[in-house]
């Protein structure tokens, strides 16, 4: 028996998955229907911002699932093809910044290094950090 079930005897018991409540039935149809009309449009649009058509089919295929799973906590479900979108574009944000983060800076070559210490030393004069330093005077 459902622990819910236990506590709230007139609540009747919800299916559970791995990752909590099952969502309800028309989830399945809504998010299916949503699939095929718009998942080849936000495949392109994700491969645009990647680069990459593997990465871009797993973004949108995770933002739809992410929709599933929370299909209870769509307020409108005119809303779910923005929800989606949002998602794909966020998911597209997390991998480029992954990707940033996981490759080495490139090296200053060796004839701008005097400027770039010239720049960085008036920054620190003026009260600023390196972000903000230029080398153009």
């Amino acid at each position: 028996m459902d622990s819910d079930a236990a506590v709230h005897p007139g609540r009747m018991a919800r299916r559970r998955t791995q990752h909590g409540p099952q969502p309800p039935p028309e989830a399945d149809t809504c998010v299916t229907v949503l699939y095929q009309a718009h998942a080849l449009g936000l495949i392109r649009l994700a491969y645009l911002m990647l680069g990459e058509r593997q990465a871009a089919e797993d973004v949108v295929q995770e933002a739809f699932a992410g929709l599933y799973r929370r299909w209870e906590k769509l307020s409108d479900p005119g809303n779910a093809l923005p929800y989606v979108r949002s998602s794909v574009l966020n998911g597209c944000r997390t991998q480029l910044r992954r990707h940033a983060a996981a490759r080495p800076a490139p090296p200053w070559p060796a004839e701008h290094l005097p400027g770039l210490v010239a720049a960085v030393g008036r920054a620190r004069d003026r009260g600023l950090g390196p972000r903000h330093a230029t080398l153009g005077g």
